[in-house]
């Protein structure tokens, strides 16, 4: 899995989105700040998932309390960098207090989630809003004042880290933590708490699904005129890189480094709808061995679009630099310099190109090809975000992955981040008997 977790592009997607979310103002204004942790850390352990099936490895596995003191439960890591990380060798685990005092949080969180309050606010789901996930996302952090829930996901972090020689292994901070194995073990066991929130809020019901005035015929892919079939292969990219990345103190701050991309590809769709109307289309890419099962550890995010429907046909089609979810790496620091020399904002330096990396848009496939299921759902626009369709047009920013600059506006979306595969259900759950949804199978082949 080297080629996610030693990407140092990836590694900065984690590290800018949490500069700049966990930034004292952004906590301050952001709406749904707290939610968006949950779907970015959920949608990261996702994709890690289906790159582990195509390298022939099992999903995740959490860090769960009965492995904290196991001595057996950790493998090691060492990280190859010359910033001043030490290595944690194998089978170290934590002593009773550490584990004891992660523990207790995890307790006062799981007890909030089963009495659906948090502080002051009740969680919940009504007329397409999950109202509290944004709350336990921030007390599961966290951020700002939790009401002595404790520290959750900050200490276990911490904790890891300590296992390492002298303290200081790359999981205490957010530069290089994705680097660890144990970072998505460990998000793979705080991802319990939302994903026991989102269990007990129940199965979505027909009502939140529908759209009986649009019927979805077709969706399907073409990569350079092959359909249904796309490619991801190994290509050298030079990038610059800061001290925190760097490897090897020889040839300065410019490294070659081998990175998986993919060939050029755009989503086309065809659906009928017998009224004009607004809707959102949303489309996913869930492996197939597990799409008849639960998809809520597989449904990777691809997209999510305003469609403005006429009565009739309607053609879309749409590419991976249109979607809200993906940016651009962030430019070079010879480059950023010399943006700011010629008069760059203060705002468009600051923001970093948040986003998850365009070019690891699509997840690893196999030699002989792995098989996923291409899902598209269209649902109506709800009242309350109709006064904000301009937004969805707005792509300065990856507002799906990291909401807008000036957070205060919050998302023209209501609905939940990740929906409707933020709940516990299948590729046939949401699809079958249901016109305005439909799924492909498609196949992604890698090379090299």
């Amino acid at each position: 899995m080297w080629h996610m977790r030693e990407d140092p592009v990836y590694s900065s997607m984690h590290w800018i989105w949490h500069l700049i979310l966990n930034d004292g103002n952004t906590v301050r204004l952001m709406r749904r700040r707290g939610e968006m942790f949950f779907f970015m850390h959920r949608q990261m352990l996702n994709r890690y998932n289906a790159d582990r099936l195509a390298v022939g490895l099992p999903p995740v596995v959490a860090y769960t309390p009965r492995d904290w003191t196991s001595n057996g439960a950790l493998i090691g890591y060492t990280p190859r960098l010359l910033s001043g990380y030490t290595g944690r060798a194998a089978n170290r685990a934590m002593g009773t207090r550490d584990a004891g005092q992660i523990g207790r949080a995890r307790t006062n969180l799981m007890n909030a989630v089963n009495r659906r309050v948090v502080g002051r606010t009740r969680l919940g789901y009504a007329n397409g809003v999950d109202f509290g996930i944004s709350a336990l996302g921030d007390a599961t952090e966290p951020v700002g004042n939790t009401g002595g829930i404790g520290s959750y996901h900050n200490q276990g972090h911490v904790i890891i880290s300590e296992l390492s020689t002298g303290g200081n292994g790359v999981m205490g901070g957010t530069e290089n933590a994705i680097k660890d194995p144990a970072f998505f073990r460990w998000h793979e066991q705080i991802d319990g708490v939302f994903s026991t929130y989102k269990r007990n809020l129940g199965r979505y019901s027909d009502n939140d699904l529908d759209y009986p005035t649009v019927t979805v015929t077709s969706i399907s892919t073409d990569s350079l005129g092959v359909q249904n079939r796309l490619r991801t292969f190994l290509q050298v990219d030079r990038l610059q890189v800061n001290n925190n990345n760097l490897l090897t103190p020889r040839g300065g701050r410019t490294v070659s480094v081998e990175r998986i991309t993919y060939d050029p590809f755009v989503f086309n769709i065809q659906l009928q709808s017998t009224t004009a109307g607004l809707g959102v289309g949303r489309i996913f890419l869930v492996p197939t061995t597990y799409a008849n099962r639960d998809s809520y550890p597989f449904a990777i995010e691809m997209d999510k679009f305003l469609i403005r429907l006429n009565p009739g046909a309607n053609t879309i089609q749409r590419s991976v630099n249109e979607s809200p979810i993906f940016s651009k790496a962030a430019p070079s620091l010879d480059n950023l310099q010399s943006n700011l020399l010629r008069g760059m904002s203060e705002r468009d330096f600051n923001w970093a190109n948040c986003g998850y990396p365009i070019d690891m848009a699509i997840p690893r496939g196999t030699r002989n090809g792995m098989s996923f299921q291409l899902v598209f759902i269209v649902s109506p626009l709800l009242q309350q975000d109709r006064a904000r369709v301009n937004d969805w047009s707005r792509t300065e920013t990856a507002w799906g992955w990291c909401g807008f600059r000036e957070g205060q506006r919050g998302l023209p979306d209501s609905r939940p981040l990740g929906y409707p595969f933020d709940r516990h259900l299948s590729v046939p759950d949401v699809t079958n008997g249901r016109s305005n949804a439909i799924s492909t199978p498609i196949t992604i082949v890698h090379s090299g």
